[in-house]
């Protein structure tokens, strides 16, 4: 996987429940995550990240900046992460509030650890998913 095939694995699966628009470019602004979505009037930025062991995870100042910026204006910045190790895969949802400590971390530990929700079947679970989506409160830290 990468996060270019996470991309495609989150578009492919979700269904109409939820308005999903991806942010194509950086025309937006330098930083902004990769979906902006809206569930049952509930409007929110959702970043994807994909690692591995050898490569862990990581976050551009720009997007750094963002986060705190959102989390600032009481925003809930969420980051779907797919940790990678092989025959394990593991994805999770982790709140902007947790990311903001992982931020200038190595390996994958802290990245598992900061994840609010996390699914370890190498799936995730759609309904499960919007769930979240709807009520990033409950990834809060």
């Amino acid at each position: 996987m990468s996060e270019a095939r996470l991309r495609d694995y989150l578009v492919r699966n979700i269904d109409d429940r939820l308005h999903l628009i991806p942010i194509e470019n950086h025309a937006a602004g330098p930083g902004v995550p990769d979906f902006a979505y809206t569930i049952n009037s509930v409007n929110g930025w959702l970043e994807l990240k994909y690692g591995t062991p050898r490569k862990p995870p990581k976050f551009r100042p720009t997007q750094f900046a963002f986060l705190r910026r959102n989390l600032y204006h009481n925003g809930d910045p969420l980051v779907l992460c797919c940790i990678d190790e092989g025959e394990k895969r593991t994805f999770g949802l982790i709140h902007g509030s947790r990311a903001i400590s992982i931020h200038k971390t190595t390996g994958i530990e802290p990245w598992i650890k900061a994840m609010g929700f996390t699914w370890f079947e190498g799936r995730i679970t759609w309904p499960e998913l919007l769930h979240l989506l709807e009520h990033p409160d409950e990834l809060r830290t």
